[in-house]
């Protein structure tokens, strides 16, 4: 029998490079995925030459609710 697959949001905070032609301020993301690794893989496909630096499991007032839901994967979040 085949276990259900789940999915958990992150939080998950991408530093830009000039070097990698992204240059910028660091970007703030929830992201989702069956593990942190997927969410982190998700997150850098979305802000093309970042790389992680800090990741938490994202609070319930990040995670987009209603017509949003399984639409993105990704959502960019204020930087605090």
């Amino acid at each position: 029998m085949a276990r259900p697959v789940t999915r958990t949001w992150y939080r998950i905070a991408l530093a830009r490079s000039a070097a990698a032609g992204s240059a910028g301020p660091p970007v703030l993301v929830a992201a989702s995925g069956e593990h942190l690794g997927a969410a982190i893989a998700a997150a850098e496909r979305h802000v093309p030459g970042a790389w992680p630096i800090a990741a938490e499991l994202a609070s319930s007032d990040q995670v987009p609710l209603g017509e949003s839901v399984g639409k993105h994967p990704v959502v960019t979040l204020a930087w605090p």
